[in-house]
């Protein structure tokens, strides 16, 4: 089945993923891998169940389906008319997410790893599977091109709203700059490549 939709708006009323600025903050909203984590949890339940994980903890990440929508996070932060840009990560996680939208702005981008949240239920599921959560498919998840000025006001209009948002990094103006500057401190190059749902679900005959 393809479904198609198409939205009509006035000029000036809308973002894309590609209107990021040079010295953009760049805001993550939820955490990374949430649909991911959900898929993990339901479709290999009797496998982690079997290899030692809590029964609490493999059905709160479950309950991670209920956080796909954006739709709330993204109207709140458009109205505070500090955004330039965003993009919800699906395939390819946070990383993916994070390079798409700043090669679609033709601008460079730093993030720090430390600064990106993971829920527990996702670190531990990811761990397990030996995946990195930064690339594990994260719809549920919103990134957020700020103005600078703008960021504490944006991410202080979601928490009111239940919705957790963290300033992961920020738009350079040299577009060969994609940075991704890990907990250690070293800095590696910015360039996802496949999915890691699909490395996890790869190597499940290996823990069967």
């Amino acid at each position: 089945m393809i479904g198609c939709a198409i939205g009509v708006t006035s000029k000036g009323k809308y973002v894309t993923a590609g209107g990021a600025k040079p010295g953009d903050k760049l805001i993550l909203t939820k955490s990374a891998g949430v649909e991911g984590t959900a898929i993990l949890a339901t479709e290999l339940y009797d496998l982690l169940l079997k290899n030692g994980f809590d029964e609490s903890l493999l059905k709160s990440a479950q309950r991670f389906f209920e956080k796909i929508s954006v739709v709330k996070e993204a109207v709140l932060a458009f109205k505070t008319g500090g955004v330039n840009a965003m993009h919800d990560p699906t395939e390819g996680g946070v990383l993916g997410g994070v390079y798409e939208m700043a090669v679609a702005s033709n601008l460079g981008v730093k993030i720090f790893e430390e600064k990106i949240p993971v829920a527990r239920e996702t670190v531990e599921i990811c761990n397990f599977f030996g995946i990195d959560p930064l690339q594990l498919i994260s719809s549920g998840a919103l990134l957020i091109a700020s103005k600078p000025e703008f960021v504490e006001r944006i991410v202080k209009e979601l928490k009111q709203n239940g919705i957790e948002a963290s300033m992961i990094g920020e738009f350079l103006a040299e577009r060969d700059q994609l940075l991704l500057v890990r907990k250690n401190g070293t800095t590696e190059a910015l360039h996802p490549a496949s999915d890691h749902l699909w490395l996890a679900l790869a190597n499940v005959h290996k823990l069967r």
